[in-house]
């Protein structure tokens, strides 16, 4: 008999929030980069830009994973909304996927995540100044994250 331990077990770890539905996002694999020096094993930040067109919010995002995942890697995104101790809502968003390998990664996949803030009852979307970005390993080596200023649309 083999015995199982909780270190044998994966530990998949959501991040808090409400999954938006695929209807408001899509993912565009963009390309590959290479950072042949890397000895990190953090994730790298997300590059963002937010904006409020007609009382909605379009979230582009720019993620950079290890090239060790599959090309065809489906990437969830989670919203969360606080409120902070002002007072004030706060958008929170996760941009997930699962690694496997945790050595540090020298060629990334670039893809770009868009999405769209999802209604957020009972707070004015008109509101939010800024929201926070985090690119998330759901098995969990961790995550990074951005904040970014939503600016208003044309």
């Amino acid at each position: 008999m083999e015995k199982t331990t909780p270190n044998d077990c994966p530990v998949i770890i959501p991040p808090p929030g409400v999954e938006i539905p695929t209807e408001f996002t899509k993912t565009t694999y963009v390309g590959e980069i290479k950072f042949p020096l890397n000895k990190s094993t953090d994730l790298f930040s997300p590059v963002v830009q937010a904006f409020l067109v007609d009382g909605i919010i379009t979230v582009n995002a720019v993620v950079f994973v290890d090239s060790k995942i599959a090309k065809s890697t489906e990437f969830t995104v989670v919203q969360n909304c606080y409120v902070d101790i002002e007072g004030d809502p706060q958008l929170q968003f996760f941009v997930c996927y699962n690694l496997d390998d945790k050595d540090a990664a020298k060629n990334f996949w670039v893809y770009e995540v868009n999405f769209q803030v999802q209604p957020i009852m009972p707070f004015d979307i008109l509101k939010i100044e800024s929201i926070q970005t985090f690119l998330w390993d759901v098995d969990p080596i961790g995550s990074r994250g951005t904040v970014t200023i939503v600016q208003q649309g044309t």
